[in-house]
């Protein structure tokens, strides 16, 4: 039965109409690909979705563009909105080439034929649900003019078209990835999108720092459940792949200083915390040949000689840490102490204090090209003094290195450790060993630890809010005078960055 507010809803529709484009880029995959399940899905729930408005009297146009290679695989009711002519390996040089496309084309095509009111991306490995295209424009008549719905993510046993009637009654979880754009035709046509380029990192949040700049009502809808994707492999996230990761890092820099300076007041803060936040990470600078020696990075432990600790002082060679260590997360008076010490009762597993590197020491650094100027060490020093043990032969071995130019952040860390390592452990069970760091406030910076370590393991303890708050107002001075809600955003915010 259709109640009374359905009803003067759908009519609005046929007053009104609202003309709604949606473009997704196929590819033409083999069997091994995760696409090649993935794919027919998507464009099957799409298909449904469509039929599903137009029962309501909604214009929905369904369209794709592709490399000339990638035809054939689309189904005939969606609409050919023309051929892409050129990928990213026309912008730059990669490793291993993959001809991926950038967003500024898949969009451009998007804005051609016929006028419409809203354009729809999404990547093509993710489906809808049958009233997708009539919830999308209820939010629109709620006045948001660029939103996004944030994927569910279902279980990846599914493996056939006969199966969708149960994807779409699986509930999934809740995923934090962007990969579902909806937005006004006539804003997107001042989009400043650069050289990004889909299939990898970071090209959402080029796509979604301009939604909210150029909105006047803009909003991420995360508990919606609209949109859902197969597993979460993802596949897409290879070490192999780092420079075109790298290339679209650099893109986004490029958009967020640009928007900063265009955008209104109040997006302006949010467009300002994204870039201080990849900025004072140094997520533009180039990795690529830190990525190609990555497994072969040692550590020049030369300063600890002649310091007392427990091995040989005639270790003379450079140390090679274990490239895939363990990180200890979570928000802070959940656990993680007593899960640290649990898991250094394992063979194969040496421990030390909490650096707090990534969340604050990181922060106090000054790095260009991946290279920390030496005017900054003297704070950071003093910052990681008042948190752990560091010793004067460690610091002048690292001043020494940043004066000529040859210290980076990973090698920073990584002295860090071996410095709090050799007191309790020798050298050569620390080469053969991984190395295990808990601090809580890590959780909020996975991003660029993954970027450092794509192999490492990261374990978050969750514990339920009220205790873990109730510790943490009785155990951190200051924090007892905090409003209940600023504890409850941050225990919201520490489980949110591990998802």
């Amino acid at each position: 039965m259709i109640n009374k507010k359905q009803e003067k809803f759908e009519s609005s529709f046929s007053h009104h109409p609202i003309k709604i484009r949606h473009i997704i880029n196929p590819v033409l995959v083999s069997p091994s690909s995760d696409l090649y399940i993935a794919q027919p899905i998507t464009f099957a729930s799409l298909e449904m979705a469509q039929q599903n408005a137009a029962k309501h009297g909604l214009q929905v146009d369904v369209c794709f563009t592709c490399y000339d290679e990638d035809n054939g695989v689309i189904p005939s009711t969606f609409r050919n909105a023309g051929k892409l002519n050129r990928s990213i390996l026309d912008i730059g040089n990669f490793r291993k080439p993959r001809k991926l496309p950038l967003i500024q084309d898949i969009i451009n095509k998007a804005l051609l034929g016929e006028p419409v009111d809203y354009i729809v991306y999404t990547n093509v490995d993710i489906a809808v649900q049958p009233n997708f295209y009539i919830e999308i424009t209820r939010f629109i008549e709620l006045g948001y003019d660029a939103f996004t719905i944030n994927r569910r993510t279902i279980s990846k046993s599914y493996t056939s078209l006969a199966e969708l009637p149960l994807m779409y009654a699986e509930t999934g979880v809740k995923h934090p990835g962007h990969d579902c754009f909806i937005f006004s035709q006539k804003a997107s046509k001042q989009y400043r999108l650069g050289s990004g380029c889909i299939g990898a990192n970071w090209i959402g949040r080029i796509l979604l720092s301009n939604l909210m700049a150029f909105s006047r009502k803009f909003k991420t809808f995360e508990e919606e459940i609209l949109t859902f994707h197969i597993g979460d492999d993802r596949s897409w996230k290879k070490e192999e792949f780092n420079d075109y990761d790298i290339h679209n890092e650099r893109e986004l820099i490029k958009t967020l200083q640009y928007l900063q300076t265009i955008c209104k007041s109040s997006t302006s803060a949010d467009i300002k915390q994204m870039l201080d936040f990849h900025i004072n990470n140094q997520i533009a600078y180039d990795r690529v040949e830190q990525n190609r020696v990555h497994r072969q990075y040692k550590t020049d432990i030369s300063f600890l000689l002649g310091r007392q600790y427990k091995g040989s002082t005639s270790w003379k060679k450079p140390i090679t840490l274990n490239q895939a260590p363990i990180f200890v997360v979570g928000y802070p008076r959940s656990g993680t102490t007593l899960l640290q010490s649990k898991l250094m009762t394992q063979n194969g597993i040496v421990s030390l204090p909490e650096t707090h590197f990534f969340s604050i020491v990181r922060n106090k650094l000054r790095v260009i090209d991946d290279k920390i100027r030496p005017d900054c060490l003297k704070d950071a020093f003093f910052t990681l003094r008042e948190r752990l043990p560091f010793s004067v032969e460690a610091e002048q071995y690292l001043t020494q290195l940043a004066e000529n130019s040859q210290l980076s952040p990973k090698m920073m860390f990584e002295a860090i450790v071996v410095d709090n390592l050799v007191d309790n452990y020798s050298l050569s069970e620390i080469q053969r060993s991984r190395f295990l760091e808990k601090t809580p406030d890590h959780v909020e910076r996975l991003e660029i630890i993954f970027r450092n370590y794509p192999d490492a393991k990261v374990v978050n303890i969750v514990r339920h809010p009220e205790k873990a708050i109730l510790s943490r107002r009785a155990n951190f001075p200051g924090e007892d005078t905090w409003d209940i809600a600023q504890h409850i955003q941050k225990w919201k915010t520490s489980s949110r960055r591990a998802q």
